[in-house]
């Protein structure tokens, strides 16, 4: 029987038939693969920040282990508090990633010669030493350039 095998594999029919084998293999089993790579795992984006399915996890899991501490001993959190553990924990995520983005924007706020021309002091707005704030003129003192 054996020697019957060994027979069969010999010959190009078999050969073939392990040839297809490979290449179906290499297509489908590697095109899985780099479909994989390719595929977004983003949970939210806010402005340019993604907000990474890992990060939402890992959020989630903070939150639900509050949750829990907060139940009587031995009591499992229901359906209802891991849904709502799940969407506090998103929008915490999204609270940080808009508040980096704004204060990303306000950093990168001209600071130019003609922006500090139209900068004047307030005489509403005092500092910790008493002394007058310049601030944009078109904002705060209710004046316009």
């Amino acid at each position: 029987m054996i020697s019957a095998f060994r027979r069969y594999l010999d010959s190009w029919v078999a050969r073939a038939f392990f040839l297809i084998m490979v290449l179906a293999f290499i297509f489908w089993g590697v095109g899985d693969v780099a479909r994989l790579i390719r595929t977004t795992t983003w949970a939210a984006k806010v402005g340019g920040q993604t907000i990474e399915g890992f990060q939402l996890d890992d959020a989630y899991r903070r939150e639900l282990a509050q949750v829990t501490r907060n139940l009587p001993a031995g009591q499992e959190p229901t359906q209802e508090m891991r849904d709502a553990a799940a969407r506090e924990a998103l929008q915490q995520l999204i609270t940080q990633a808009a508040l980096s983005e704004e204060l990303q924007r306000l950093r990168s706020w001209p600071r130019t010669r003609r922006c500090a021309s139209r900068c004047s002091p307030c005489p509403r707005s005092r500092g910790r030493t008493g002394s007058s704030i310049a601030i944009p003129s078109w904002r705060g003192c209710g004046t316009a350039t």
